[in-house]
Formats: C-alpha cells, structure tokens, sequence
C-alpha cells in the first residue's frame, strides 16, 4: 500500500501532511497538481483536543524567501490548536 501511495504522491494525485510523531497523512490535491509537482500550498491545521488534521484550502503558505543557491521542493506549514468542532 505504501508504494501506491507513493506513487499517487510523484504523480500529483495525493499531497502528504507531517504530523508531530514523524507519521504521514494523505490528502486528495487539488486540479492544479502534476506528476513531480505539487502546488497545494496551503496551510494544514492538527487539533491538539481531538487529533484531526484539516486542509486549510484557503489559508496559503507565506513567501518564503531562500538565500542564494537555494531552492525549495516543498513546504510545510502545520498550525497546532483547537478546531472549531471542539471550541464549542
């Protein structure tokens, strides 16, 4: 299963999340995704109560700006809190 998902992930199909134990979550990417190319640069929300991680499709990823001779292949951005499922 995990070659499969791997696969999904090169061919632009599937997006993985980082998780604070080091584990790997999938997200479906959205249609502006290409084989070897991810441009789902949105924000991912884990909440610290009930375990949930959110795509948060409109909150995009800052500009990050590299030094010279760097370039970047992908992003992370993970806020930690409560969701608003369990705010209530």
């Amino acid at each position: 299963m995990y070659r499969t998902l791997q696969v999904f992930v090169e061919k632009g199909i599937v997006h993985t999340i980082p998780t604070a134990d080091n584990s790997i979550l999938y997200a479906l990417c959205k249609d502006n995704c290409e084989a070897g190319h991810h441009h789902d640069h949105h924000v991912h929300f884990e909440c610290d109560h009930c375990g949930t991680t959110y795509c948060l499709d409109d909150v995009v990823t800052p500009d990050i700006k590299l030094p010279a001779g760097y370039s970047s292949e992908q992003i992370d951005v993970v806020v930690k809190g409560r969701c608003k499922a369990c705010e209530k």
